[in-house]
């Protein structure tokens, strides 16, 4: 019963917290590619990530507090059916092991005691153990799975060979000169700049996916 423009808007906003809040792919790429520690910047991404989604939660408590139309809650009948202590006892046993696993292979990278390319390994071989212990390893899925990783992979390979590509012909015939000499000479100093470049990646977004943009 929730309107169908608070679900979809919901999700929309949503998507945005996956490229912010770790295991981002995107920060991990973004590193790749600027040089940048892929640990320090996955922690960057976690006080924005977090502000954002407390945000959304907020706004949706507040819309759904005046008109609980939009988002109607569980029936009594539903909430009498299944104790809350007994959902979240559930809720629990769903996270512990997939939270276990963000924690090791985040707090590994966190603390510097593995890389991200280290941490992936983990992380692989830790799903590997999730899998196995619930019971749900099949051939099937196995298929599936190593051929989701080699499109991704091969996907994200593709365009950052093609992006340092393009980077060295752009910066060879002086493009990054113009870019530098526009910026330095045109008055905006660091924040006007700053806020040209969010906004080209604002507008951008409207069309391309962050691998594109990237």
């Amino acid at each position: 019963g929730y309107q169908k423009e608070l679900a979809a808007g919901t999700i929309c906003a949503g998507g945005t917290l996956g490229i912010m809040l770790p295991p981002s792919i995107m920060l991990v790429a973004l590193a790749d590619l600027t040089g940048l520690s892929a640990g320090k910047l996955l922690l960057g991404g976690l006080f924005p990530g977090f502000v954002l989604g407390g945000l959304y939660i907020l706004y949706i408590a507040i819309l759904c507090y005046f008109r609980p139309e939009l988002g109607p809650s569980l029936s009594v009948e539903e909430r009498a059916s299944k104790p809350v202590s007994a959902r979240l006892t559930l809720a629990l046993k769903a996270m512990l092991a997939p939270g276990l696993l963000i924690l090791i292979v985040l707090g590994g990278i966190f603390s510097g005691v593995t890389t991200v390319r280290e941490a992936s390994g983990v992380g692989a071989v830790g799903a590997f153990v999730i899998v196995v212990l619930y019971r749900r390893l099949s051939w099937k899925m196995m298929r599936e799975v190593l051929r989701g990783t080699a499109n991704s992979v091969a996907m994200v390979m593709f365009l950052i060979i093609a992006t340092n590509c393009f980077t060295a012909v752009f910066l060879d015939y002086g493009g990054g000169k113009v870019i530098m000499e526009y910026m330095t000479t045109s008055g905006l100093g660091k924040w006007g700049a700053f806020f040209i470049m969010m906004l080209i990646i604002f507008i951008a977004g409207f069309f391309l996916d962050w691998i594109s943009i990237v």
